[in-house]
Order: C-alpha cells, then sequence, then structure tokens
C-alpha cells in the first residue's frame, strides 16, 4: 500500500542535492483584521492558518520538487506529513507584522532546508521502523502474539510514513520492509476471530444500554489480550473503546444509547490508533490491513424512549416580534420527538429528563457601525431524574447576527437560523448528562 508516490533512489537524490531551486523559498502565511491592538489570542489564531497553509505548500514543494506525492485523504499520510511538517516549522523563520488593521504571520522555508529536513526526518522514522521490525522477529520465535501486532502496526506507520523510496529490510536482499511487516501482521489478524454475545444494545437516549453485551476475542483458540475494540456510527462517529483483557473479553460496559432511531447499525472492531499514538479510531484497512474474515462486529441499537417534560418560555424586548412557532414550545416538542428520539411524559409516567429553556430576544443598536444588533439567548437545563446519581446540566446559547440598520432584517430567516442553534444546544446539553 503506497501513500506517497516515489520515483527511484538515484532520482530522489538528484532532486535532493540539486541547486536547481536552491532559491526557492517555501512559506505559509496568515492575516486577520482587528479592531484592536494584536493580543495573544489573536496571534495564536493567525499562527494557526500560517502553519495550516504551510502545510499546503510543503504538499505542493514535495510533489514538484522532490516527485512525492502524499495522500493527504489517508489519515496514516496525513498524521506523517504533519509530523514532517512540525520539523519543518520548528525550523522555519517566523515574521509577523500589523499593519493598519490587520495581523499577518508567516512561516518562510528555503528549499535546501526542507531537503536537509527530509534526510533527517526519514532517518528518525526508518530507524523506529528497523527497531521494531527486530522486535517483531523476536516475538515471533517466542509467538508472542500481542507484541506482534503491536510492533507490526507500529513499523508498519513508520514505513508508510517514509519520504522517498521504500526501506528495504534488513539482511534481505532489497525486500520492501513495508510488504514484510504487513504480511507478518496479516497473518496475526486473519487468525483473529471475534464474536459478541448479542447482537442487540438497548437502552433509553442518554443512559447506558442495558444488559450490554461482550466481545471475545481469539488468536485460533487463546485469548489476544491488549487489542483495542472500538465502536462506531455509520457516520464514523466512535462511542466506545476498550482493550481485550486477558481472557479474551471486552464488555461495552458503560455504553450511553446515542440519539439513533431504531434499528442503526454500530460496528466494533479492531482500532489501530492507541498502537500509532494517535486519537480517535483508525482503520487498520488504511494500513494495507484486509478485515475481512469476520473481525467487525455489526449490533444494532433496540431503542427505548426516554421521557421528558419540558418547560419553554421565550420572550421579546425592545418590540421584536418573534414567529409563533418560535414562541411556543412546538417547535421544540417535534425536535425532541424526531431528532432526539424522547417521548413527552404523561400523567404517572415516570419522567427521565426534566427539560428547561427561557430564551430571549433583543436587539442592539451599534451606531460606530451604523448596524443593528439581533440575539438571542436561551438557557438550557436539563434534570436527569433518573439517573444514578441524578444529574444536571446547564447550558447557555447566544446567536446574534447584525444588520445595516438602515434596512428591515431578514426576521424570518434569523429565525430560522436561531432555531437551528438552539437544536444542537437542546442536544449537546442532553448529551453531556
Amino acid at each position: 500500500m503506497k501513500l506517497f508516490r516515489t520515483v527511484s533512489l538515484s532520482a530522489l537524490a538528484v532532486a535532493l542535492i540539486s541547486s536547481a531551486s536552491s532559491g526557492q523559498i517555501v512559506s505559509g502565511s496568515a492575516s486577520m483584521k482587528l479592531t484592536g491592538p494584536a493580543d495573544k489570542a489573536s496571534r495564536v489564531q493567525v499562527q494557526i492558518k500560517a502553519i495550516q497553509n504551510l502545510r499546503t505548500e510543503l504538499v505542493r514543494w514535495l510533489g514538484t520538487e522532490a516527485e512525492i506525492s502524499i495522500d493527504t485523504t489517508n489519515p496514516i499520510a496525513g498524521r506523517g506529513l504533519d509530523m514532517f511538517l512540525d520539523t519543518c516549522r520548528n525550523a522555519a523563520k517566523m515574521e509577523s507584522s500589523f499593519k493598519g488593521k490587520s495581523l499577518t504571520v508567516s512561516y518562510v522555508l528555503s528549499g535546501d532546508l526542507i531537503r536537509e529536513k527530509i534526510v533527517s526526518f526519514n532517518n528518525t522514522v526508518d530507524e523506529m521502523a528497523v527497531a521494531a521490525w527486530r522486535t517483531l522477529l523476536n516475538a515471533r520465535s517466542t509467538n508472542d502474539f500481542g507484541s506482534i501486532y503491536v510492533k507490526g502496526l507500529s513499523g508498519l506507520f513508520y514505513t508508510m510514513v517514509h519520504l522517498g523510496p521504500p526501506l528495504a529490510t534488513p539482511d534481505s536482499g532489497g525486500r520492501d520492509l513495508a510488504d514484510d511487516l504487513r504480511r507478518t501482521v496479516q497473518g496475526v489478524f486473519d487468525r483473529m476471530s471475534v464474536k459478541s454475545s448479542a447482537p442487540i444494545l438497548s437502552g433509553k437516549t442518554g443512559h447506558v444500554i442495558t444488559d450490554p453485551p461482550v466481545l471475545t476475542v481469539l488468536l485460533d483458540s487463546l485469548p489476544l489480550p491488549g487489542v483495542t475494540f472500538s465502536g462506531r456510527l455509520q457516520d464514523g462517529t466512535v462511542l466506545f473503546s476498550a482493550v481485550v483483557n486477558d481472557e479474551g473479553k471486552v464488555a461495552l460496559e458503560n455504553l450511553k444509547m446515542p440519539f439513533v432511531a431504531n434499528g442503526t447499525l454500530f460496528e466494533i472492531g479492531p482500532n489501530a490508533a492507541p498502537v500509532l499514538g494517535m486519537t480517535g479510531y483508525i482503520n487498520p484497512a488504511d494500513l494495507g490491513i484486509r478485515l475481512d474474515k469476520g473481525q467487525i462486529q455489526s449490533c444494532i441499537f433496540k431503542l427505548v424512549k426516554t421521557v421528558y417534560t419540558l418547560d419553554y418560555k421565550a420572550s421579546s424586548v425592545n418590540n421584536i416580534t418573534m414567529p409563533p412557532d418560535f414562541a411556543s414550545s412546538t417547535h421544540v416538542k417535534k425536535f425532541l420527538k424526531d431528532s432526539c428520539f424522547l417521548k413527552e411524559g404523561g400523567a404517572g409516567d415516570p419522567i427521565d429528563l426534566a427539560i428547561t429553556i427561557k430564551t430571549q430576544v433583543s436587539s442592539y443598536t451599534y451606531d460606530e457601525t451604523e448596524e443593528i444588533g439581533i440575539k438571542v439567548t436561551s438557557q438550557i437545563i436539563v434534570n436527569g431524574l433518573l439517573l444514578q446519581p441524578p444529574r444536571e446540566k446547564t447550558n447557555t446559547m447566544v446567536f446574534e447576527k447584525r444588520y445595516n440598520r438602515y434596512l428591515t432584517p431578514p426576521y424570518g430567516l434569523y429565525f430560522w437560523e436561531a432555531n437551528g442553534k438552539l437544536r444542537e444546544a437542546i442536544k449537546a446539553t442532553i448529551a453531556g448528562l
């Protein structure tokens, strides 16, 4: 699996030592208009944007000057690029200026300096890859499959972020080290079996699922401890991660029922991110590993609707007329039913969530800019009455937009946007319990 399109060793060497473009400058710049002095927060924000632009320019330079094309859609290549960016950023010259009301920050590198950093970067990752391979060989001689898994994936990572022609396996006569590592790790995955005690995940939205199933992870017939498994929704959101214990078990404990409809699919499979020192989820397939022998388990969410009560009040000052659907609780109740999958409580129902929302609409005049501002401020309080222990979550949503004071503001559009912001805040508050 190639993340970097490379040329031959001799061609790359020529590209790196060539002085044809030694005077070329690579820079990433960003500017921001400020209303006052350039404070620390503003400088940091501009620096971050400048570094992002430097990243883009490095990708372009690597492709045109070193003939190394990086697949930035692959998270492994992206991580490797960020590692290389860090080395370049630390060596770059940072320039900043504040003219008028604009703050500009630039990171500047010469082509020669980038070439030096390619060499030093490769020396570092190559050393890590070879060390992982040698440790893997020792682990293979003792059938230490946990170490084979860890060192195989980490070594594979370092070979794949190497900038240039493939790294050869030591004492192999020129074999590709990435191929040798991938072949060894693939052997572990091919012998891995994963079984779930139940395919159904049942519970109330926001509550821990009831009777959580247990995964059993084996290599042939023996436990395979130390492997991280993560559960994801179809949009890639990771809701659960746990490490296989010494008995080969992973219990889906403390998994909360998300805001999903009945029948939503939940996939649980090996996650390479912890081995690689990364966060979130890294599919072993991104390292060229095939998962076609049942290593990924699929479960289905079965929703037991959470019962709620709602106390919603909306008020207006400055003579702003709210749309009827915004002034009443109808739009909130529809959202809680359709998007949060909650059920409004009736007489005698045990109440899971007591939701209170206080909304105020106001306007402000900004004479210096000849604008009028419309602001919606909502305080959201959610009480989880049946949680153990009961918990309360509070959130404040503020949404303001400014318009030319001599024109009639588009109130309909504004309240439509404000409603969307309020919904996001409600959902985040309930999920934060």
